[in-house]
């Protein structure tokens, strides 16, 4: 005897037989026999690939009730009919609540499709006294009334919606049975305990959780734990990480270097045993293949990142090594980093590069006597300064920096270094309207 899953309203389903063999398809809706009367349904499960869960299903002693017929047009139609019937008999029953004055709140109302049953589905915080509320609908309806008390998970279910992953949730989906999820499962994964990202629309821990929470268990069980006590040829040590991803151990060293280890590594080069547990409270490594690829980093002067893979898939993450001090290698890795070195050039020194600022001249020490001068060829451009000119200033020289003492920073005497406060006012406007 063929048998197929039946999905209802409110992703309800159920175990039907197909007696007389209809050549059914998923999503195809079927009339079956229900409990007092005939229901619509949509195929879910059906075919040879699914007779072992289908055969599952079906309790022990319990005879499934067969599908009478494939829906028809007069069917759908029916169906329309008894939508418009559900949503007059949710706002009477919403009208009897405040009247009675209970604490339920109505989740779904689903009609069957003879209309010899009308179901309510509810949640409420404890239990709920409804019979006189039963007589009323029963009275109003002239039907059979079915109060359910359902829980949050189930409202979930029912309803659906999209859940933090982006996708719609698991148990709108395919989840069949809830099972209880605990914050050690949470715990066991390491993850935080955020009641805002590890809880779902119905406000209950997540499904999810317990989807791989034996895999984060087993991991655990074969490296070991953190804070545990490590001894080596690098001497004493202890676990500060465990990474999921990489199936690594990192370990910090007494030297100060840091390095991650594989499976392999601690069954080759250590007394680990994953058969003990992880309760172990010191692991001796008789070798450390940390020395020759450190050696191998400091020799090459490479910089290695941590969780990059090598191109010969070599599971070590090794730490960052730097040049030592004094060779050639180190000088360049100055150089690079912009650490001042003897006899200039690695930052600004005193008697450099002249001062940008107008009117700073030479070493960018203001000459004295000099400020007035230059305010007033700022304020008056083009204008003629008392101090600037041909024979103008005071100093010996006549080309030197007006008001400038002799000695002083930029250019005294004829033999000096001219600076632009020395040419004369008419070929500096020149020059400035040539540029502009």
């Amino acid at each position: 005897m063929q048998l197929v899953e039946i999905e209802f309203r409110g992703r309800r389903r159920a175990v039907f037989a197909n007696p007389e063999e209809y050549p059914l398809a998923r999503l195809d809706p079927v009339i079956v026999q229900a409990d007092r009367g005939i229901d619509l349904g949509v195929v879910n499960l059906v075919g040879p690939e699914w007779e072992k869960y289908t055969n599952g299903a079906v309790a022990n002693g319990r005879e499934p009730a067969p599908v009478l017929r494939l829906a028809t047009g007069e069917d759908r139609t029916r169906v329309k009919d008894n939508r418009e019937f559900e949503r007059g008999a949710r706002v009477y029953f919403l009208e009897q609540v405040e009247r009675l004055g209970l604490e339920m709140k109505l989740v779904e109302v689903e009609c069957q499709l003879d209309r010899r049953k009308l179901t309510f589905y509810f949640t409420a915080d404890g239990r709920v006294d409804f019979r006189e509320l039963v007589k009323v609908l029963a009275s109003r309806f002239r039907t059979r009334i079915d109060l359910r008390q359902i829980g949050a998970r189930d409202e979930s279910k029912r309803l659906g919606g999209i859940g933090i992953c982006g996708r719609e949730l698991c148990c709108a989906t395919w989840v069949r049975e809830f099972k209880p999820v605990t914050t050690s499962m949470m715990k066991d994964q390491h993850m935080i305990l955020n009641p805002q990202k590890n809880t779902g629309p119905c406000g209950k821990l997540r499904c999810c959780l317990r989807f791989e929470v034996e895999q984060y268990r087993e991991l655990d069980r074969q490296f070991p734990s953190v804070d545990t006590k490590v001894k080596g040829p690098r001497g004493q040590g202890v676990v500060t990480r465990f990474s999921y991803q990489w199936e690594h151990v990192g370990i910090a060293w007494e030297d100060g270097t840091k390095y991650s280890y594989g499976r392999e590594h601690l069954d080759e080069c250590s007394d680990w045993d994953p058969e003990g547990g992880n309760n172990a409270d010191l692991v001796v490594f008789h070798e450390d293949p940390s020395l020759e690829q450190q050696r191998k980093e400091e020799q090459e002067g490479e910089l290695v990142a941590r969780g990059v893979p090598r191109d010969n898939d070599d599971p070590r993450v090794s730490v960052r090594s730097v040049p030592k001090s004094g060779t050639a290698a180190a000088g360049e890795h100055g150089r690079a980093c912009g650490k001042k070195d003897e006899g200039g050039g690695g930052g600004r020194s005193r008697g450099g590069k002249p001062g940008r600022k107008k009117g700073k001249p030479g070493g960018g020490e203001k000459p004295r006597g000099s400020g007035k001068s230059g305010k007033s060829n700022r304020r008056r451009r083009g204008g003629r300064s008392r101090n600037r000119g041909r024979g103008g200033g005071k100093n010996k020289g006549g080309g030197g920096n007006p008001g400038a003492e002799t000695g002083k920073t930029g250019s005294a005497g004829a033999g000096g270094k001219k600076s632009r406060s020395s040419h004369p006012v008419r070929p500096e406007r020149k020059r400035r309207r040539g540029s502009r």
